[in-house]
């Protein structure tokens, strides 16, 4: 995601830069990265459990970020898949 900010940024400038990466890569990463997220939460989770964590709020912000990222892929899955049925349905 921040590659093709600072892909997009660079072009203005007139500097070289990387070519945008295509929307099934930019997903294909927020999956990964939501992914992780939740493995990060988990292990945070259980790792409380077991007493092994001192500080509380690290473990109740890794479930946001990990609630917050599932949230955020879906919403846009969700829009892919109405932008595709609004496609489909108009006629040529």
């Amino acid at each position: 995601m921040m590659q093709a900010t600072t892909a997009q940024m660079s072009q203005g400038t007139g500097a070289a830069a990387a070519p945008l990466a295509t929307f099934q890569e930019f997903f294909s990463d927020a999956v990964k990265t939501a992914g992780t997220l939740d493995a990060q939460s988990q292990d945070q989770q259980k790792r409380l459990l077991v007493g092994d964590v001192d500080n509380l709020h690290e473990v109740f912000i890794a479930m946001e970020k990990s609630d917050l990222a599932f949230q955020l892929t879906m919403a846009v899955r969700d829009k892919v898949v109405s932008a595709y049925q609004t496609v489909m349905q108009m006629s040529v």
